[in-house]
């Protein structure tokens, strides 16, 4: 933000406590002014060893003689000595005996945002319910009045602002922000600390091992070693590889306990379905002695294709009801919409078992009426019909405990 969009901010400010108070005039409200001193960066409390909200001349008089004791180049003791200087000279210019005016001084904290502009907000409203305002004049060391504004501006208004700058200029101090607000993300965001901090700190270990060693003949090729694997690593993205690897060995190779039963039924089911195409093709290589010719396989293709169904249908079958068993199960505990599909699949189990039984019979023996089938996949129909009917009805009236999002896991 530049100086003159400051400049506005500050004009457009000053004009709204102009109105309120022009306003407060007309109605003929007496006026109570507060001369505000803001120290957002909580020095007050943390250096003057003062505690905050401090309200009257005097308090502040010492208040601000601790703190320049104890840090006389600190800039927010000068700023409570220039608020205590603007309400001594208003108190000489109020004419009318209905008109007030008091000064007081406000901290935040050391951490900034949103923990300093609430401890802000909280003592200034502990200061209106003593000295109820309807004006103030906001006095401050000059960095941060952007963020301070809005906080009293919301309680007060404000009618003007006074910036006390000492021992340095407001672009400086802005620079020096900018400049640690970097520092401390460097420090602190594991992203860049591991370039500016992780990096440096390989090549001062391995300086030192050689040192240690008497080996530092060998520093330029342990330098090039370190940035060439560091490269290699950031190139590939072969550290973000090693996250997901981290990740699926943590999400699926030791899944949580509802993903475990999941787990363990998918994985049940898949067994017995080929378990039983394992017999099946065991027991026609034992029964059906055919030469390796295509004509007569294709020949007998009906025959073998009716004798797997017939040997393998039941564990085919139960390995099937087992995978959605077992999903409907894990669904139904994480409250997920896929329970609804899985309990379908379940139901559809039998009869498509039935109508995959009637068309052995008919392979394996071309005389059996076609009717048993036609009756097995119309008995199909309507068993899919009906559950499926079933299921909507109570997806709807269950609708609020079922999430329709696809989370697969549970945290």
């Amino acid at each position: 933000m530049t100086s003159t969009q400051k400049s506005r901010i500050v004009v457009s400010r000053l004009t709204k406590g102009a109105r309120f108070l022009m306003a407060s005039k007309i109605k003929g409200e007496s006026d109570r002014i507060l001369v505000l001193c803001v120290d957002r960066d909580g020095d007050i409390e943390a250096k003057g060893r003062v505690n905050t909200p401090v309200i009257g001349r005097d308090e502040n008089i010492k208040a601000a003689i601790e703190l320049a004791l104890n840090d006389p180049e600190e800039a927010d003791a000068n700023a409570i000595f220039d608020a205590v200087k603007i309400f001594d000279d208003m108190k000489k210019t109020l004419t009318e005996p209905k008109e007030k005016i008091e000064v007081a001084s406000i901290s935040g904290s050391h951490s900034g945002g949103v923990e300093a502009d609430r401890k802000l907000a909280s003592e200034l409203e502990s200061i209106l319910e003593r000295f109820p305002a309807n004006n103030a004049i906001l006095v401050s060391d000059g960095y941060g009045d952007e963020s301070v504004i809005p906080i009293v501006e919301s309680r007060v208004p404000i009618m003007s602002i006074k910036r006390t700058v000492v021992k340095h200029s407001e672009s400086i101090e802005e620079s020096w922000a900018v400049f640690f607000k970097y520092v401390r993300m460097i420090t602190e965001d594991a992203r860049y600390s591991r370039v500016f901090l992780g990096i440096p700190g390989i090549l001062l270990i391995a300086f030192f091992f050689l040192w240690y060693y008497q080996q530092l003949i060998y520093t330029g090729q342990a330098l090039l070693i370190i940035l060439g694997v560091i490269l290699l690593v950031k190139g590939f993205a072969l550290d973000q590889r090693i996250k997901r690897v981290n990740h699926y060995v943590r999400t699926s190779l030791i899944p949580t306990p509802l993903a475990q039963i999941r787990f363990f039924t998918s994985s049940a089911g898949f067994v017995l379905v080929l378990i039983g195409t394992y017999q099946a093709i065991s027991k026609i290589m034992v029964e059906v002695q055919i030469p390796f010719d295509l004509g007569i396989i294709l020949a007998n293709l009906p025959l073998i294709i009716g004798k797997f169904i017939a040997y393998s249908l039941d564990l085919i079958t139960i390995g099937v009801g087992v995978f959605f068993i077992g999903r409907s199960i894990y669904y139904l505990f994480i409250e997920s919409s896929k329970l609804w599909r899985n309990v379908i699949g379940a139901v559809m189990v039998l009869p498509s078992r039935e109508v995959a039984l009637r068309s052995s019979l008919i392979l394996l023996d071309p005389s059996v009426s076609p009717m048993t089938l036609v009756a097995s996949v119309g008995f199909g129909i309507l068993v899919t019909a009906s559950s499926v009917f079933i299921v909507r009805v109570l997806s709807r009236r269950y609708s609020n405990h079922f999430r329709k999002d696809e989370h697969s896991e549970e945290e």
